[in-house]
């Protein structure tokens, strides 16, 4: 792989008006990089860059089901883009953010492992699998596809259907009753822990690294009723419960094995998910005022 000789290397950040492309353009900057910032409203043409942060989707569980213009809105946006790539004068790393939660047989044993049998439990997770497909059929780059626990921290936006933390922690500030649909488990990861392994994975990039799925997660599976328990203790306020039953197009329980990550790039989980709520609700609070 050609990448430039000098140490601080070209980033670019694809879905950089997203909750982790915006907070991953933050941290690089402060890191002292200049990355491109690649939005639906700001394209980039001429691309010279030796990184590809493929952070970009619009697509989510919820809206996969009910609309697959999302589905295939996406998957061209990934073919067109990676198609702008093949003419620029490196043959840069291209780090494709999938999903964990989605992708593996529910019945194979968990906690999942990369090699573990794949049978998506929704389109979305469909759709991860074909992109992840034409990311690695694409031989003008360096593949690297990250599959992503649920990602979660402050002044996340709550979209329909997805990411109950975020949902949660605005109902809390708002003073309004919670939705628990089910009582299913999930592995939470803070944004701040990913971005750790993102900035490992650009300054200590090996050719190792090529072609390799990697599940990035916290290592731990957390109930809702869990959850609950642990947004009342850092709200310290009473939370009103709506309980609904499961959605028909979830999982029941997703537990990933995250040891490969830790070993390849030297990484841990810091941020406990106590801790973790309490950054997002300290910070949702603070907007409010």
């Amino acid at each position: 792989m050609k990448l430039r000789e000098s140490p601080m290397k070209n980033v670019t950040v694809v879905g950089a008006d997203g909750f982790i492309g915006n907070t991953m353009v933050k941290i690089l900057r402060q890191k002292g990089y200049n990355p491109i910032a690649v939005t639906r409203n700001r394209k980039i043409e001429n691309y010279d860059t030796d990184i590809v942060l493929y952070l970009a989707g619009s697509t989510t569980p919820h809206n996969a089901k009910s609309d697959s213009e999302h589905v295939d809105f996406d998957l061209l946006s990934l073919i067109q883009f990676l198609n702008k790539l093949k003419n620029i004068k490196t043959r840069p790393l291209f780090v494709f953010a999938s999903s964990a939660g989605t992708v593996y047989d529910p019945a194979d044993t968990q906690p999942y492992k990369e090699s573990s049998s794949l049978l998506p439990v929704n389109l979305y997770g469909c759709s991860k699998l074909a992109q992840e497909a034409v990311v690695r059929q694409s031989n003008w780059v360096e593949p690297l596809i990250l599959r992503l626990s649920n990602i979660y921290g402050p002044h996340q936006k709550p979209k329909p259907g997805f990411g109950v933390i975020a949902h949660w922690a605005q109902k809390i500030c708002n003073h309004e009753p919670i939705e628990m649909m089910g009582n299913s488990g999930r592995d939470y990861l803070n944004i701040f822990d990913l971005a750790e392994i993102i900035l490992k994975i650009i300054n200590n990039y090996q050719s190792c690294y090529t072609g390799l799925t990697v599940n990035v997660g916290s290592g731990e599976t957390v109930t809702l009723s869990d959850l609950y328990g642990i947004f009342l203790k850092a709200a310290a306020q009473p939370i009103k419960v709506i309980k609904k039953s499961a959605r028909t197009f979830d999982a029941s329980s997703v537990s990933i094995d995250i040891s490969l990550a830790k070993e390849l790039f030297n990484w841990q989980p810091k941020i406990s998910l106590n801790v973790g709520i309490k950054g997002v609700l300290d910070a949702a609070f603070a907007s409010k005022k």
